[in-house]
């Protein structure tokens, strides 16, 4: 992942947006410091909710109830 700092980033707005948009990654940093993560959007479509739901599901674990109350 690259690291931009903040001022780089304020006054080259457009590069690294630029390069987001092409599917790059981003650690925005102040004084050296991580402050951010810049990373392209994803298309909410690309995860379908159902889909999501199931996986979910499946990596719970199973736990029968035995009919008694935890006390």
């Amino acid at each position: 992942m690259k690291t931009v700092g903040a001022y780089e980033a304020k006054t080259h707005l457009p590069s690294p947006f630029k390069d987001i948009g092409a599917g790059d990654a981003f650690t925005s940093t102040n004084d050296e410091v991580p402050v951010a993560w810049l990373v392209p959007a994803t298309d909410e479509s690309a995860h379908p909710i159902a889909e999501v739901i199931d996986e979910l599901k499946e990596s719970r674990p199973v736990r029968k109830w035995d009919g008694q109350f935890a006390n």
